[in-house]
C-alpha cells in the first residue's frame, strides 16, 4: 500500500518549463513606467499553468514571471493585455488601484489588444512593444 501511495504522489503533473523573457514597453515612443502586462495563451492554458505577467520599470523594461519571480514563461504564442495608470511616482501604494486606466479599453483586453508574442525555448528578448493609443 505504501508503495502505491509513493507512486501516485510522484505522478502529479509538473508545471511546464519556463524560458527567460525580457522586453520593453513604450507608449508613443516614451517608456511606460509601472505598466502591467498579462500573457494569455492563444491555444489554451496547460493544466497547472499559471498566467505569465510582468511589470515595467522606469525605462519601460520588463522581465516575465510565471511560477516564481523572473522565471520566464512557458513556450507558446500569447496575446497580451496591458494596463497602465500613468506614472505612479509619489502615489501611495494603497491608492494606486484607485487610479484611472490611461490606455484605451482595447489594450486592457488580450482579445482586442492586437498584441501577440511568441515564446520559444531558450532566451527570449522581445521586440519593443510601442503602443499608439
Amino acid at each position: 500500500m505504501l508503495t502505491l501511495l509513493v507512486l501516485l504522489a510522484g505522478c502529479r503533473d509538473a508545471p511546464p518549463a519556463t524560458y527567460p523573457v525580457t522586453g520593453r514597453l513604450t507608449i508613443r515612443g516614451q517608456p511606460a513606467a509601472a505598466a502591467d502586462l498579462r500573457f494569455f495563451e492563444i491555444h489554451g492554458r496547460a493544466p497547472g499553468m499559471a498566467r505569465p505577467y510582468a511589470t515595467t520599470d522606469e525605462d519601460g523594461r520588463f522581465t516575465v514571471s510565471t511560477y516564481g519571480i523572473f522565471d520566464g514563461a512557458p513556450a507558446g504564442e500569447y496575446q497580451l493585455a496591458v494596463s497602465w495608470k500613468g506614472p505612479l511616482r509619489g502615489i501611495p501604494s494603497d491608492q494606486r488601484d484607485a487610479m484611472p486606466e490611461m490606455l484605451p479599453p482595447r489594450f486592457t483586453d488580450a482579445s482586442t489588444s492586437g498584441l501577440r508574442v511568441q515564446i520559444t525555448s531558450g532566451e527570449n528578448a522581445l521586440d519593443t512593444i510601442d503602443l499608439r493609443p
